[in-house]
């Protein structure tokens, strides 16, 4: 048989406010590490900048791309990824926030225009 547990008003108040700080997952160590490695080499570029990654062996591009747009994101700035077939390496550019969020965003299917039907 199902186990019901009554609660009271305020257990119900305190279970509905949103916690505080950061949600989700944590990041480990290791990749907090990472971050702030590709935070010190970002610090003194401006938009407009571009750079090159070279891969090592065991790195994965999306992996490394990721570490990279998160590192960019703390310091308040946007890159954009240029494709390249070379499975060892990454080209970006340093581009504004402003200029990130007006790119229009890939993918997804239309939305239905309900003010025709």
């Amino acid at each position: 048989m199902a186990e019901i547990r009554i609660l009271t008003p305020e257990q119900l108040e305190e279970r509905e406010q949103k916690p505080k700080g950061r949600s989700g997952r944590r990041r480990s160590d290791e990749r907090t590490r990472i971050i702030e490695e590709y935070k010190t080499a970002l610090r003194d570029v401006q938009p407009g900048f571009g750079g090159d990654v070279n891969l090592g062996e065991d790195e994965e591009k999306r992996t490394v791309r990721q570490n990279l747009k998160a590192a960019a994101q703390e310091l308040n700035m946007a890159l954009e990824f240029r494709p390249i077939k070379d499975k060892s390496r990454i080209h970006f550019r340093v581009i504004t926030t402003e200029q990130a969020e007006a790119k229009p965003k890939r993918g997804g299917r239309p939305r239905k225009n309900r003010a025709a039907e």
